[in-house]
C-alpha cells in the first residue's frame, strides 16, 4: 500500500513569513525614515545648509532630492529580492546606509554630502523595499505588523527634526548623524540574527508523519 508522504514541517514555507523577519529590515527603515528628515530643524531651517554654506535650492537637491531619487531607484531591488534573499539584500543596504552617515559626519564639503545623502537614499530605499515585501507576505496579523511599521515610520520622520535641533543646537549637526551609527548597527545585527534563523529553519529536514517515513512513495510495483 503506497505510503502518504507527510507535509513539510517548514515555518517559512511559501504560506509566508512569521512576523519576526521585520525586525531588522523594520528597523532600518525606521532610521532611513528618520534621516529623510533629519536635515532639518523644527523651523525647517537646516544647520547642514548653513554650515556648508549652501544655498535653499542647491540644499534642496543635495538634502532632499537626491535622496528621494536615490530611495526610489532602490526599492524596487529591495520588494523583489527582499523576501527571498533577506542577508543578501538587508546588510548591504544596512551597511551603504552606515557608509553614508558617516560620510556626512566627517565629510568637509558640499560634494561629501551629496555622496552621503544619495547612499542614504539607496540604503533606505533598499530596506524599506524589503519591509514592504515582508509584510506582504506575513502569514498572520498582516494588518497589525502594517500599521506598527507605518506609524513607527512616521513618528521617525517626524521626530527626527526636533532631535536635530536639540542636538545641532548644542553641539553639531554632525552629531546628530553619529548618533544613527549604533541603532544602524544594532539593525544590522538583527537582520543577520534573522537571516541565519530563517536559513536554518528553512533547511530543517521534515518530520516523519504518523504513518511512514518522511519520503515519497516509491509508486506501484510494475
Amino acid at each position: 500500500m503506497p505510503v502518504t508522504p507527510p507535509e513539510r514541517n517548514d515555518a517559512l514555507s511559501n504560506e509566508g513569513h512569521p512576523w519576526w523577519t521585520l525586525i531588522g529590515p523594520g528597523f532600518a527603515t525606521i532610521i532611513g525614515l528618520f534621516m529623510l528628515t533629519a536635515v532639518y530643524r523644527t523651523d525647517l531651517i537646516s544647520p547642514v545648509q548653513m554650515e556648508l554654506g549652501l544655498s535653499g535650492p542647491e540644499f534642496l537637491v543635495e538634502g532632499i532630492v537626491a535622496y528621494l531619487i536615490a530611495a526610489a531607484i532602490a526599492f524596487p531591488l529591495g520588494f523583489r529580492l527582499g523576501a527571498r534573499f533577506l542577508m543578501a539584500v538587508t546588510l548591504p543596504a544596512i551597511g551603504v546606509m552606515l557608509i553614508g552617515v558617516l560620510l556626512i559626519a566627517f565629510g568637509g564639503g558640499a560634494g561629501m554630502f551629496l555622496v552621503g545623502r544619495v547612499l542614504n537614499g539607496l540604503g533606505a530605499g533598499a530596506a524599506i523595499g524589503v519591509t514592504t515585501a515582508l509584510v506582504q507576505g506575513i502569514r498572520e496579523r498582516r494588518s497589525i505588523a502594517a500599521a506598527v511599521v507605518a506609524a513607527l515610520g512616521v513618528l521617525a520622520v517626524v521626530v527626527a527634526p526636533l532631535i536635530n535641533q536639540v542636538i545641532s543646537g548644542a553641539l553639531s549637526f554632525r552629531l546628530m548623524f553619529l548618533a544613527a551609527v549604533p541603532f544602524l548597527f544594532a539593525a544590522l545585527i538583527a537582520s543577520a540574527v534573522i537571516g541565519i534563523v530563517q536559513f536554518a529553519v528553512a533547511k530543517r529536514p521534515a518530520q516523519p508523519g504518523p504513518y511512514g517515513m518522511p519520503y515519497p512513495s516509491p509508486g506501484p510495483r510494475p
